[in-house]
């Protein structure tokens, strides 16, 4: 949510009367391209992000060299993650991203609940012109490209 709270002052600051926010908080950063990762349940493991050109940005090589970044430290899990996962670069290389996951149930009862992932991507985060992707993903044991 800091993220997103830093966007919306970096687009409207001049709208905005900020004074009950603490300016520690207070860190714009506009990056080209911006993904979220979350689930109504369960856990996200393995999550990847191919960039164009084969750079892999994942929980062990969270940075990548060109500027691809993802939490892997926020909650202090390395290989599992019970929250979303961001992916964030401030300078996109044009071409195609590959996101991948491993997402684990072990709640299998008659009646479950089905699991989903919603990836949410940013285009121009925190610019004028930003644009928001939302893609909602039912986990059954397929996959999507």
């Amino acid at each position: 949510m800091l993220s997103e709270m830093n966007a919306m002052i970096a687009l409207y600051k001049d709208q905005l009367d900020l004074s009950a926010i603490p300016s520690a908080l207070i860190r714009p950063i506009a990056t080209d391209l911006r993904i979220v990762l979350d689930c109504n349940k369960g856990s996200l493991s393995g999550v990847s992000i191919r960039e164009p050109g084969g750079a892999i940005c994942n929980y062990s090589k969270p940075v990548t060299k060109n500027g691809g970044i993802l939490n892997s430290e926020q909650y202090g899990y390395s290989y599992y993650y019970y929250g979303p996962a961001e992916y964030q670069v401030m300078h996109a290389v044009n071409g195609k991203y590959k996101v991948s996951l491993n997402y684990y149930d072990y709640q299998s009862y008659p009646g479950k609940i089905p699991a989903f992932v919603r990836m949410v991507t940013f285009r121009n985060f925190g610019k004028v012109n930003q644009s928001i992707k939302v893609e909602n993903v039912i986990m059954d044991n397929s996959m999507v490209k």
